[in-house]
């Protein structure tokens, strides 16, 4: 599978707290990166947390965040402290 490749240069990149609105878009993000090594992401088995990742990371004093170009996620980040 291929996706697309943005022109980085021309980015209004914004990083931002994860909201419930931005799971659909980060399930097909991650899926698709994923996909690309041949593993399917198993949202209701070990990959669960990314259905509300908001709750799952502040539950373990931790943080989520998605890069947005233009309301398009394009990245995430989390950390667990």
């Amino acid at each position: 599978m291929s996706r697309k490749i943005p022109d980085y240069n021309s980015f209004q990149m914004k990083v931002r707290p994860v909201t419930k609105k931005d799971v659909p878009q980060i399930i097909k993000l991650i899926g698709d990166i994923w996909a690309e090594y041949d593993c399917v992401l198993d949202t209701q088995g070990d990959d669960k947390y990314l259905l509300a990742p908001d709750d799952y990371f502040h539950s373990k004093d931790g943080e989520f965040w998605v890069a947005a170009e233009r309301n398009e996620i394009v990245a995430t980040v989390g950390a667990l402290m």
